[in-house]
């Protein structure tokens, strides 16, 4: 049987299932099954390619960085450009672009397998072909935003492209390229200029405080892989065009909370949003609040929002 429970099991589906799933080519088998019956004539292929590409397609909603790179491998585009069944499953398609294609483009791992597949359609038109309005404006827009991220993938992999941050002791605060920190060796998430920024700031910084809590919270952002967290960080420049807008939406959320810390949610399924943070995510990120509000004005801290696991995901920048 092909549905949620029969492929995922718990609502919450444990990441080594879903590696294990992987391994066996379960995606590559759905994918392969849904581009055969997309371009079969035979009596309730229609019925049929609906439920297997609706499957495929709630599944892969919940790791998109892992499972969605293998179906695009097995020909996933393919399927959009050639159904027979299109008035059937149009509604399907479009949840696929909307839900999980379109924000699964800030994955580095996503982003370098579609350049390949998109490649593969790039000469077939998709005005002539997808008929639907919507479906085709979806496209029009996710293909926009994918050359923009081409871009930035281009210069991650030729090295233009360096993440910089600032070392963590605050009394230093020199940014250099991440390469050229270390980074503590018990939380593995702070980083320093020398030896002598480490030991400030676990004497006078407040590490000694902190290391075991970022340690904890390291573990919980470790899906998905090191290079797309990596990535993520990158994406965020392409933002920064937008500074102006940003600068104007700080100066009014000052005036209407002039007391509170505040944060810039860089929304990649939204946009960008300028304010206090709940009570809810401040005690996530409490860290990263106390090191702005110590920094006196020359940190701001960023949360990048993306869609993770059917649910939106934050992840935190300090600029």
């Amino acid at each position: 049987m092909v549905g949620r429970h029969s492929l995922t099991g718990p609502r919450d589906p444990d990441p080594a299932f879903q590696e294990s799933l992987l391994s066996c080519g379960v995606v590559t088998a759905l994918t392969t099954a849904c581009r055969a019956l997309s371009q079969s004539d035979l009596p309730g292929a229609g019925i049929e390619l609906k439920g297997f590409l609706t499957a495929i397609v709630d599944h892969m909603s919940l790791f998109p960085s892992v499972w969605l790179p293998q179906s695009l491998r097995a020909g996933l585009l393919d399927i959009l450009f050639t159904s027979r069944h299109r008035k059937i499953v149009n509604r399907t398609l479009i949840n696929l672009v909307k839900h999980v294609i379109f924000p699964a483009t800030v994955s580095h791992s996503v982003l370098a397998q579609l350049q390949t597949s998109l490649s593969q359609v790039r000469d077939r038109d998709a005005k002539a072909i997808f008929r639907h309005t919507g479906l085709l404006t979806l496209w029009m827009n996710l293909i926009e935003v994918v050359e923009s991220r081409f871009r930035i993938l281009a210069e991650y992999h030729t090295g233009m492209l360096t993440a910089a941050r600032a070392s963590d002791d605050l009394e230093c605060a020199k940014i250099r390229p991440k390469s050229e920190l270390k980074r503590c060796s018990g939380c593995l998430a702070a980083y320093y200029c020398s030896g002598t920024c480490q030991a400030n700031d676990w004497m006078r910084g407040g590490h000694r405080k902190t290391c075991d809590g970022l340690s904890l919270r390291r573990e919980e952002f470790s899906h998905p892989s090191s290079r797309d967290r990596s990535f993520l960080r990158l994406v965020h420049h392409e933002w920064m065009t937008r500074r102006e807008e940003i600068a104007q939406q700080h100066l009014l959320s000052e005036q209407i909370h002039p007391s509170e810390v505040l944060c810039t949610v860089l929304d990649f399924t939204a946009g960008i949003e300028v304010g206090p943070l709940d009570s809810s995510v401040r005690s996530r990120f409490e860290f990263d609040i106390d090191r702005v509000m110590r920094s006196g004005g020359r940190m701001e801290l960023q949360l990048l929002k993306v869609m993770d696991s059917r649910q939106s995901r934050m992840w935190p920048f300090l600029l």
